[in-house]
């Protein structure tokens, strides 16, 4: 209900094709609570296993293949979808 499409615009860029790699925090995504909570089996608090278990699954996951885009003119706009509540990382790289 709260989805959103997003532009954020990207500016004075050196001219060039950029990779993108899509990464998000949400309800399932990337979501440390989800990982706890299939860990849990009824406890408070994480015993160590459950802490390492944790820290291996504290990342931000792809959500989908790098794209790539052309920054003509020093800048591009990017567009993407983001339900809520939820955060992206906006990540830029040089690619050849």
């Amino acid at each position: 209900m709260l989805d959103r499409e997003v532009e954020r615009p990207m500016e004075r860029l050196p001219a060039g094709r950029y990779g993108i790699p899509p990464r998000r925090l949400d309800k399932h995504p990337s979501n440390l609570n989800r990982h706890w909570a299939d860990l849990a089996r009824d406890r408070d608090w994480p015993d160590q296993a459950g802490w390492d278990a944790l820290r291996r699954t504290d990342q931000l996951e792809f959500l989908e293949p790098i794209s790539t885009v052309e920054a003509e003119g020093g800048s591009v706009t990017l567009s993407f979808a983001l339900p809520m509540p939820a955060v992206s990382l906006i990540e830029l790289f040089p690619v050849p």
